[in-house]
């Protein structure tokens, strides 16, 4: 405990210093059960708990105590943790403060308090433990012990994702019902482990989607879509507990899946066809638009060359070294060199991003588009503009 940052004199007035109704209970007490009470009253007044050995009790506390009660701290030393004294000052204590033992009755009530609210909406363990302190603090119940707290817990968690596997299921028709479990073999013939075609097919990811893989992920769109999910189907569940959902059906076998209950089965499943649905259609959105900002680029190029009074010659060079010389190029796109042409390694390697575009064989000389230029040099650090040199075209 010596280790243990030490308390600042402000912690100690507020946490430590009896209240006025405490010091007529302290004052009876004799010998050296007296700094031991008033230490458990305060600890038990600031954690809503009694500590379970001495190790807990701040050597600062004590010494602040030990004044307050006129007592030396080496009476502590003496006390029995474990006896009929500490059994009666805890009684005593917790008639003080009106709270009681939580019983077994007690902490169902609060697991089933928890599970139809708290529970649903958050999943991790350790925020629905503070929950489960929180609330039995309010209901003025003396937390149990380590063990039987996270058994409570767990018990909360458990049921919250049994309600609200049943909301979920409940929702969907009989039809939908048969066509998600199929998805892990319900009724086949398959090995235990083996996943059907349509669900590895559901799974899979080629990376980065293109044109050539753009089939089949509408493929795989258009076989969740198939499934009928209901609009809605997720709309009172917390976003934290459908992606929660999402990443054990992605991860599981078929077997494992299949061993919890149907309405965790169907949860599961829905929870998968719905991200896997969402994120499939986001990748297809981002190539369209990336297709269409390619194609848009074409255009820009196009109208370029037709203004041969824009374009101005230029010599673009990055850490005091010509990348390009004797080269004639075009500044357009910065998407366009790697779909468009088969520009030199080192070309790719030049940070065209940072003035304004890629770079796209014209023939001859280096040119630019003498507007992108200058709203490119005016944005660029004093760096950049060192490196870019611009003389004009004489005819």
């Amino acid at each position: 405990m010596s280790r243990l940052a030490p308390l600042s004199l402000g912690e100690l007035i507020e946490h430590w210093t009896l209240r006025a109704d405490e010091i007529d209970l302290v004052a009876v007490k004799h010998g050296d059960s007296k700094l031991a009470f008033a230490l458990l009253l305060r600890f038990y007044g600031r954690f809503g708990r009694f500590p379970r050995n001495r190790g807990e009790l701040h050597p600062d506390a004590v010494e602040f105590m030990a004044r307050a009660v006129k007592a030396d701290p080496a009476e502590l030393a003496g006390y029995d943790w474990s006896g009929r004294t500490i059994k009666r000052h805890r009684h005593e204590i917790r008639a003080h403060f009106g709270f009681r033992l939580c019983s077994e009755e007690d902490g169902a009530k609060v697991v089933e308090f928890l599970a139809a609210g708290a529970a649903q909406r958050e999943r991790r363990y350790e925020l629905i433990k503070e929950e489960f302190l929180a609330e039995c603090r309010l209901r003025s119940l003396e937390p149990p012990s380590a063990d039987q707290a996270d058994r409570y817990v767990r018990s909360a968690l458990s049921q919250a994702g049994k309600l609200l596997a049943g909301r979920v299921a409940g929702r969907l028709a009989s039809e939908t019902l048969g066509k998600l479990l199929t998805l892990i073999g319900v009724g086949d013939d398959r090995g235990e482990d083996e996943e059907p075609d349509l669900l590895r097919k559901i799974k899979s990811s080629p990376g980065a989607v293109s044109l050539a893989t753009m089939p089949g992920e509408i493929g795989k769109l258009t076989a969740i879509v198939s499934f009928g999910l209901p609009g809605g189907l997720f709309a009172d569940v917390a976003p934290r507990v459908v992606k929660e959902w999402r990443d054990q059906a992605m991860t599981e076998s078929p077997s494992h899946t299949r061993s919890h209950p149907p309405e965790l089965q169907v949860a599961l499943l829905s929870a998968l066809l719905y991200c896997r649905g969402r994120e499939i259609t986001d990748a297809l959105v981002h190539l369209l638009l990336s297709t269409v900002h390619r194609i848009g680029a074409r255009a820009v190029l196009a109208r370029l060359v037709d203004v041969p009074e824009q374009i101005l010659r230029v010599g673009v060079a990055a850490g005091g070294r010509l990348l390009v010389p004797g080269r004639r190029f075009l500044v357009v796109d910065r998407h366009a060199i790697a779909g468009e042409i088969q520009a030199p390694e080192r070309l790719r390697s030049l940070d065209v991003a940072l003035i304004g575009g890629l770079l796209v064989p014209s023939g001859g000389d280096l040119f630019i588009d003498g507007h992108v230029l200058t709203e490119v040099i005016h944005d660029a650090n004093d760096e950049l503009r060192d490196d870019v040199s611009i003389l004009r075209s004489r005819e």
